[in-house]
């Protein structure tokens, strides 16, 4: 891609296609957890150089890419889906069909330039279990809250409709009002487009903040906003790059007739555990291009599934350099979509502060699928330490303060359907101070007012269920 595009008066486009052969299947996250087993499984596209520590500098070094063009050695990771079966309650691993990955060139009165090499993004939120307002996507911050991940169902008929009426999106998606084929969340019915079944679409912010960073992924990346006439610009003093937006193809129609379809319910969970998938977390590491190359300028036609291309032969490229990792670990079930969760392994001796922020220690307390702290969920804080997130707990009011997966905050004032655990169990270093404890895989590090915790039991029973996740490859 040219280092600097002129500014556009319309969208122009082009397209980088992957068959359904990924780099890897692993529990890896160079971005969000690096050096460290991730929190959930990601099925990996792009460099062979990718690993748990991979930067922009290593991906140039690849030997080849999953990509069916040459020469790009850019990442892209997501969830892996599985199904739940509700005759066995067995989770089987969903196939990728294909996937597409467009770089839009919006009207803008901006330059459009290059990614910078190493510049790390991340869409959606993997934590995130509130649904959104509306089944529409969102994507200028000047008109209300972002919304960047839908889902696509073609079908051979809308009757009966995809999504389920009124839908608040807790046990299935929302339908997009300005889309009945399209919405905010699993559609409850069976996707039958003969190439296009279950449709993952994902947005990515298209202006970067030099002053934030390459690797500030929390930080570093913001949607641009109308500036009239059709355009949308960055801020000022920011890089507008090209907007990426993503497509991925599930192959769910061999799971049709295995479920009952039109009941407010559907059967696919993600491994991040969140069932109705109401939000969704890619990150991708960018490499800029050290020579020309050729990105196809159209997609294939919805009708045809995604052929060869010239560029990487992605059979022979499956060299990524990830560790295996075999855990058991427990979690609720809350939701059985909870049992498709993987762990994330710590990395520090449970050594949490005894005071911070006039606070104090409370212990390690076991979280859960539907959040036992809902006071204050996932706030913005940027690389978290526990000193932010007390900090922003006592700023709302609230006598509890948690900490989760070295970089998620939480704030209330009970805990409800929790138990104690071992502090053993809370050992993942905070993103912000690797010199400190920040939770652990489906465990908070909690700090009170005044030290102890007030525990509420769940409303709907639990049970607990272990479950084995290994880091795999293809």
């Amino acid at each position: 891609m040219a280092g600097v595009a002129a500014a556009k008066d319309s969208r122009t486009f082009a397209v980088l296609r992957f068959t359904n052969k990924g780099l890897v299947t692993t529990r890896a996250d160079p971005i969000v957890n690096p050096g460290v087993p991730a929190s959930h499984v990601h099925n990996v596209l792009g460099g062979s150089a990718f690993s748990l520590t991979s930067t922009g500098e290593d991906l140039i070094k690849s030997n080849c890419s999953t990509a069916l063009v040459k020469g790009d050695y850019s990442n892209y990771w997501y969830p892996t889906l599985y199904f739940h079966d509700p005759k066995t309650g067995n989770f089987e691993y969903v196939d990728v069909y294909y996937t597409n990955v467009y770089y839009f060139f919006e009207a803008t009165n901006d330059q459009i330039k290059a990614f910078p090499t190493g510049l790390q993004m991340l869409a959606g939120n993997a934590m995130q279990r509130t649904p959104p307002a509306t089944g529409s996507d969102q994507l200028d911050p000047s008109k209300g809250p972002i919304n960047q991940v839908q889902f696509t169902c073609p079908r051979s008929s809308y009757n009966p409709p995809s999504y389920p009426v009124g839908s608040d999106g807790t046990k299935a998606g929302m339908v997009d009002p300005n889309n009945q084929g399209a919405g905010v969340g699993f559609p409850d019915v069976t996707c039958d487009g003969m190439y296009s079944p279950l449709r993952l679409d994902i947005h990515f912010p298209s202006c970067y903040n030099p002053a934030a960073g390459l690797t500030n992924y929390k930080e570093n990346m913001a949607f641009p906003t109308d500036a009239g006439n059709g355009k949308q610009d960055c801020p000022k003093g920011w890089i507008h790059t090209p907007h990426i937006f993503f497509e991925v193809y599930y192959d769910t129609q061999p799971y049709k007739g295995r479920w009952t379809e039109n009941q407010g319910t559907q059967p696919f969970v993600f491994s991040t555990g969140d069932q109705p998938h109401r939000r969704h977390r890619s990150p991708t590491t960018k490499v800029a291009d050290s020579g020309s190359k050729t990105i196809e300028s159209k997609p294939p036609a919805a009708s045809q599934p995604a052929a060869g291309a010239p560029g990487n032969d992605d059979a022979q490229c499956s060299s990524a350099n990830v560790r295996t990792v075999t855990q058991t670990v427990t979690v609720t079930a809350g939701s059985p979509a909870a049992t498709a969760a993987a762990a994330s392994s710590g990395t520090k001796d449970n050594s949490a502060a005894s005071t911070v922020g006039g606070y104090t220690y409370a212990g390690c307390y076991q979280d859960n699928i539907g959040r036992v702290l809902s006071g204050d969920v996932l706030p913005n804080l940027g690389p978290m330490t526990n000193e932010k997130c007390v900090a922003n707990c006592v700023s709302k009011g609230f006598s509890l303060a948690a900490t989760e997966y070295g970089g998620q905050c939480y704030c209330g004032n009970e805990l409800v359907g929790s138990a104690k655990l071992a502090d053993s169990q809370c050992s993942t270093a905070c993103e912000g101070n690797s010199k400190e404890v920040c939770g652990g895989s489906w465990a908070i590090s909690v700090y009170s007012k005044t030290g102890a915790v007030t525990m509420k039991a769940a409303k709907a029973s639990r049970s607990e269920h272990a479950h084995r996740h290994r880091s795999q490859r293809k």
